[in-house]
This record gives structure tokens, sequence and C-alpha cells, in this order.
């Protein structure tokens, strides 16, 4: 039998946190978080659960960003994004050198359209706070918030809360595009009968949130393959990268429309490259004799600093601008109950879970 010092160390920490949240003694849905600095644990947070408000400053509560952020604005979610942005800013003002930081959230089912763009929102305030993340030589950052959560049906989507009065589906839990599932190697190791199977999405800085238009039918199937989590987080692993692209705009300085046409984007020819700039905290380029920041929550690159500079105010309306036109106002739909909740110790659906049965054994 292999030994926990054999895993990475996000497969230990999910293996027990995901015994903790769909523990069926406690049908109470909670998250519990865990933050990875430069590949190492640094924090687990104790379970937070929904219903309960964040308070006045937290940063991502988004009131004002439409239906689907004002339903969800008490999940646990936005908690547990707050412990880890403290977290951040704790570490930087204590001088720490950070070149990779992921936030984990393991949790019964998968996040709503709101709180992907919270996530989304997360994983762009860590680029700000430690630029040095972000990896020149494979192009990708370091960083990435990963909401794990039970694997139950074949697809990794479901419709998540309704309108009390009229049934219609509000939102979607879970994502479908860009989704994995993964096997947690220490759970397979060492608890041999035991599920330890379940869904994961990656956001990473400016990335996709994944947003699932809400429907009330069956969503598409997974047909992708299974992943071993077991050197989690390791960022040289393809299965375990946070992807993400350097940050350049995909519109040309001076609005010209690059492509096939000569007189567009030359920004990377020979002697344009993009580098970063600590001084400003973002990426400059020299163009046409002229010094351009990139901006990135416009993706434009713009005369004068503009980088990291945004507002709190303005980097919260940017993300909640993805999903204010989802749906028209509707009455406040029901929060999350345990019937809606998947499990890891049994199901009446248990036929229609992907691989063999075997993971659908009673717990340990």
């Amino acid at each position: 039998m292999s030994t926990p010092q054999e895993y990475g160390a996000a497969s230990q920490v999910r293996s027990m946190a995901f015994e903790s949240v769909t523990d069926p003694n406690d049908t109470r849905p909670r998250l519990i978080a865990a933050v990875y600095v430069n590949n190492q644990l640094h924090a687990t947070s104790d379970p937070f659960y929904p219903g309960v408000q964040a308070g006045p400053n937290s940063r991502y509560t988004l009131p004002n960003g439409g239906q689907e952020m004002r339903m969800s604005r008490n999940d646990m979610e936005v908690r547990a994004l707050d412990w880890s942005y403290n977290l951040a800013q704790e570490l930087r003002r204590e001088g720490k050198q950070v070149w990779s930081y992921q936030t984990d959230l393991i949790l019964p089912f998968g996040t709503c359209n709101g709180c992907k763009v919270r996530q989304g929102m997360h994983a762009t305030d860590i680029s700000e706070i430690f630029p040095g993340t972000y990896d020149a030589r494979d192009q990708k950052w370091k960083i990435a918030v990963k909401p794990n959560y039970d694997q139950q049906y074949d697809h990794p989507a479901t419709a998540g809360r309704s309108d009390r009065r009229t049934g219609e589906v509000l939102t979607t839990y879970g994502y479908e595009e860009g989704v994995e599932l993964k096997s947690n190697a220490y759970t397979q190791d060492h608890y041999p009968g035991v599920r330890d199977t379940y869904w994961q999405y990656s956001h990473t800085p400016d990335g996709p949130i994944g947003t699932v238009n809400p429907q009330d039918n069956t969503m598409n199937a997974y047909t992708g393959p299974i992943v071993s989590d077991r050197n989690s987080p390791d960022y040289s692993s393809p299965s375990n990268s946070t992807g993400g692209t350097p940050p350049k705009s995909n519109t040309p300085p001076n609005g010209d429309p690059g492509g096939d046409n000569t007189q567009g984007d030359n920004t990377q020819s020979e002697g344009h490259e993009p580098y970063y700039d600590k001084d400003a905290g973002t990426y400059v380029v020299e163009h046409n004799g002229q010094t351009l920041y990139h901006n990135p929550r416009t993706g434009e690159w713009e005369s004068g600093q503009q980088g990291s500079s945004t507002s709190a105010s303005q980097s919260q309306k940017s993300f909640a601008s993805a999903v204010k036109s989802t749906q028209p106002a509707q009455q406040e739909s029901s929060g999350r109950t345990s019937g809606q909740r998947s499990s890891r110790h049994g199901s009446s659906k248990d036929s229609q879970s992907h691989g063999s049965s075997s993971r659908r054994k009673s717990k340990r």
C-alpha cells in the first residue's frame, strides 16, 4: 500500500474533504477550501455553509451583477473566495515570493453561474497580487481556482435553482465544456471500494467562465477520460496545468485588424515582444515608438499604466457583466437543498454513474 508522502498535497486533502462534505450523517451542504502556494499546502478552511452573509467587506458578494449574482450572494463560495483572497493579501504583506497559487473548493455539487463568475474574478485578482506567477516560458499562469465536486451522474452539469412560483430553472450547477473527470489517487489506493471520482474545472486569470445557460433538461454526458490527481498540484503535468495564455490583446494596437492584413498587429515581430514590467504591474510592448500597457480587464493595449491599477469596483463590474443579462428579473429562487446535492454514499441513480459500479460502494 502506498504512503501519503507519495501523493501531491491536493489528492490527500481532497479525499478527506470529500469525506466530510458528503457525510450521509450530516446532509447540510458545505464547502471546504484549500490553498496551495508554490505547490505546497498553505492552509485549509473550516467548512463554509450556505445562507450566511459574507459581510460588508466581502469582495465577492457582487450584489449588483444581475439576477444570478443576487440570488447567490449568500452562497458558501463567496466566503471561501474571500478567505483565499485575504490569505493572498497576507502573503504579499509578508513579502512571500509566490510563483504558483491554487485555490481548491471541495463541495458536493457544481457551482452556479454566479459563483463561476466570482471564481474567475478571484483568479484574476490573484494574478494582480502575484504577477510573478506568470510563466513566460510555458506561456501560462500558475494560478487556478478549481471547484471539485462530487461525481454522481454521467453529466457534469445539472439544473440548479428554480423559481418558487413558476418552476423555471434560473441557473445551472456545474460545467459542460472544459470540465474533467478526476480520479482521487489517495482514495483509490487507501480505501478501495469507495467512489474516488469527482468533477473538476479550472478557472484561470481572464480565462473562460464556464457559464451554462439555465435549462431544465438533461445535460450532455461526459465522454472524456478519467484523469488521476496523484501529483496535484503539479503545474508541469498537462492534466493539472492551469493553462492560460499570455495577456496579449486580440485587437492589435491602433485598431489594426491583424490576421492577413500586412498592416496589422506587429507586436509579435522581432524586437516587439511584450514583456512583463514589475513597476507597471502588467505587460508592456513597444509599438511604433510608443509604449503600450496591457489592461487585463479589457484585453486591450493602452497608453499609460493601465494594468494592475484597476480599482476593485471596476474589477467587480467587469466580471459581473458576464452574467448580468443572462435572464430577466424573476422572483428570488429557492436555495440549495439537501435533495439537490450529490452523495458519495449511494443513490437511486447509481446505475447512471460514469465507470464501474465499484466506485459506488459504501463509505469507509
